[in-house]
């Protein structure tokens, strides 16, 4: 049962990365605060600074390890994400 749910979980943590900005596309809300903190920081950060940096956050805060680059997100707010597993996994 272990095994199969280690399996899921990493299945699902893979692309969390494009999911986060998938909900932020899709939810209005969260989308208004997205475009408002990009226009509060636009002096000192850029779009790619600003997601890369939610992309750091996610993986931190999930303790995940990085598996490697995808080049074609679901998401139309990036252009590329880390895919990510669980850790000791």
């Amino acid at each position: 049962m272990e095994q199969f749910i280690k399996k899921a979980l990493n299945q699902f943590s893979e692309d969390i990365t494009d999911k986060v900005f998938l909900m932020i596309q899709n939810d209005n809300k969260l989308m208004g605060e997205y475009l408002d903190l990009l226009d509060q920081h636009k002096e000192n950060i850029d779009l790619n600074t600003l997601n890369s940096n939610i992309g750091k956050y996610i993986k931190n805060y999930l303790n995940l390890d990085n598996i490697d680059e995808c080049k074609s997100p679901k998401s139309t707010l990036i252009r590329t994400f880390t895919r990510h597993k669980i850790k000791n996994s």
